[in-house]
C-alpha cells in the first residue's frame, strides 16, 4: 500500500452486474494503513455497482485512468459510507491532506451544484 501513497489517481475498477469491469480515475488517499479512501456523488454508478458487488480492484493510473504495463492490481472490498459519520469526516481529512486546495474547490463546486457526497472505503486484500 506505501507504494500507492505517493501517486496522485488510481484506476478503481467496479463490476456491472454482467460483470463486466468499469474502471474510474479518481483521488484517493490512505487511511493509516487502514485502507484507502475515495469520495464521490453519492448517486454516482460507481456507488450503485459497489452497492450491489463490493469486489473492486485498484492499479496507478493517469488523470484519464491510462494504466501503465508495469502497474500491478490491488482487490479489495468496498463500502460506502454516508456524510455524517466519522469515517467520512476521517476520508475528508485524508484527502484535505493530500490534495490541499484542489480538493477543497472540488467540494465547494459539489455542494453548489447540490450533489450529495459519500465515502467510498476500500480494505485491501491481505493476499496483495
Amino acid at each position: 500500500m506505501e507504494q500507492l501513497d505517493s501517486e496522485k489517481y488510481i484506476s478503481l475498477t467496479t463490476y456491472t452486474k454482467d460483470g463486466r469491469a468499469k474502471p474510474t480515475p479518481v483521488w484517493f488517499a490512505s487511511l493509516n494503513g487502514e485502507g484507502m479512501c475515495i469520495v464521490t456523488e453519492k448517486d454516482s454508478w460507481k456507488v450503485k455497482r459497489i452497492q450491489r458487488n463490493p469486489a473492486v480492484e485498484l492499479a496507478v493510473c493517469d488523470s484519464r485512468g491510462a494504466i501503465s504495463s508495469e502497474a500491478s492490481s490491488i482487490g479489495g472490498r468496498a463500502k460506502i459510507v454516508g456524510r455524517n459519520t466519522s469515517e467520512f469526516e476521517s476520508t475528508n481529512l485524508a484527502l484535505t491532506r493530500k490534495y490541499g486546495l484542489f480538493y477543497r474547490l472540488f467540494s465547494l463546486v459539489a455542494r453548489i451544484r447540490g450533489k450529495e457526497s459519500c465515502a467510498i472505503f476500500v480494505t485491501l486484500d491481505t493476499t496483495a
